[in-house]
This record gives C-alpha cells, structure tokens and sequence, in this order.
C-alpha cells in the first residue's frame, strides 16, 4: 500500500512538473503611442528586445502614434531657408514616416510651393498695383539655392519663388546674371555668423551682394529686396545701413504677396 501510494506520489509531482515546463499562452496586447517613436519611449522598446513583456505573458506590439499629425494632412515650411534644406534633405528619415499626410501633396513643401500652386490654378486674386511703391529683386538664398529644389520642375527653387513676385508686382528687375541662381553670394550671415560681435565680418562678408544690389539699384531704383531666408533677413535688416540702404528695404516674398491679396470668395 505504501509503495502504491509512493508512486502515485511521483505521477502526480511529474504531472505537475510538465504542466508547469509548458509555455504559458501569451496575452495579445497593443500598445499605441502618443507620438512618434523618439528617445521618451525607449523602455518600451528595450522591454520589447529584450523579451521581458514575454516573460509576463504579453505579446506585446507597439504602434507609432502621430499626436495631432492624425488631423494634419499637410505640412509646409515657411519662408526660412535652413529649415527647408534640413526639411528637404532629412525629414523623411529623421522625424518620418509621413504616411498620415495627404499623399497628393510632397512631404516636406515649401510655403512657396503652395502659393505658387494656388497661383496657377486661379485660387488667388492677386492686385499687382497694391505694390506699384516697390521696385523688387530678389536675393537667392544659400541653403534654398544651393541645397535643396522645389515643385517638380529642374530649377524650381529659382524659378517658383520669382514667378511669385511677378504675380504680384509690376516692377521686378534681378540682379546680375552672375550674382543669381546657383551663383548666389552669401548675405554674410550665415554658418554661425549672426552675432553683434562679429559684426564687422558680417558686413565684409555682404559685400558682394550689396554691389550687386547697388547695380540695380542704380540702373532701375530698385528699393525692394525680397528673401525667403530668416537668416538673410536678420543679417540685412543690420547690413543695409552700413552700405547707405534702408533698413526695411529686405523683406519677406509673402509680404508681397499680402500686399496683393484681394480677399474676394473664390473656389480653392
């Protein structure tokens, strides 16, 4: 009796033993960020490597989430030309995928390019005469000329912010052949050179683009140079004066386009 019981005994703590060797079903679990996915939510991610949510029992799969990206369908990025080089060049691989965007439209897009596309299918009324004051050029800037194109045309980055200015003025002259485009001079200001203290760099380094801006000025009284760079912007608003220039004579290309806008109803 006793020896029956033993191994009844054994069965039982085998049993036991197997039941317990057995992998235990896993818990499906879906866990969707907030954003995203950057350096905040590392410990899920290194949870996940590592098999820990496993060992407790989940099954775990993390979705990226978009925060306010789920509403927003298009992005554009305003008339500062750093950003639309780091834009054109990194955004998809730095901060993308952007599959929640409108995929009509490029991502990144400069606010040039949508103006300019509104332009061309009439979805602006445009008064060219509310800028009859100025006489306009236009002034090429670094990252935008040299680093990145724009719309879906060679040269774009040339050709689209100007036809912008032309919609919206009478009198436009560029400068120099030489001294435009790809051949743009730098304002001065650039690579880290935005500082009081090193203001009288910053006013050797403008020199070449204020000879040319004083060829036109001469030739067509231009008063009106117009950018689409926070930098150049900053850098000549301070230059000009040194050179006998206006200081607001830099200005913004959507400040043209302000100007003319006419807010009449139209179908966009």
């Amino acid at each position: 009796m006793t020896k029956r019981l033993g191994v009844v005994l054994v069965l039982l703590l085998a049993v036991v033993t197997l039941a317990d060797a057995q992998p235990k079903p896993l818990r499906p679990f879906t866990f969707i960020l907030d954003f995203l996915p950057y350096g905040e939510y590392t410990p899920y991610f290194t949870a996940l490597d590592k098999g820990w949510y496993r060992e407790e029992g989940l099954d775990v799969k993390i979705l990226r989430g978009a925060g306010s990206g789920d509403t927003v369908k298009r992005i554009a990025v305003g008339e500062c030309g750093h950003a639309w080089r780091v834009a054109y060049s990194f955004w998809n691989t730095l901060i993308g995928p952007f599959d929640f965007l409108d995929r009509n439209y490029p991502a990144p897009q400069h606010i040039c390019e949508v103006t300019y596309d509104l332009i061309r299918r009439g979805a602006l009324t445009l008064d060219k005469e509310a800028n009859d004051q100025r006489i306009v050029t236009f002034h090429d800037s670094c990252n935008v000329a040299r680093g990145s194109r724009m719309g879906n045309m060679p040269r774009g980055q040339f050709i689209i912010p100007r036809e912008i200015i032309k919609a919206c003025v009478n009198h436009f002259h560029d400068m120099a052949p030489e001294t435009i485009h790809e051949n743009t001079f730098c304002c001065g200001g650039g690579g880290g050179l935005l500082s009081d203290d090193l203001i009288e760099l910053r006013v050797k380094g403008a020199l070449p683009r204020m000879e040319a801006l004083k060829q036109v000025v001469d030739e067509h009284g231009v008063n009106f140079m117009a950018t689409i760079c926070a930098i150049c912007k900053a850098q000549f608003s301070k230059i000009l004066p040194y050179y006998k220039f206006p200081m607001d004579m830099i200005q913004s290309v959507h400040g043209l386009v302000s100007n003319a806008i006419r807010l009449d109803r139209k179908e966009i």
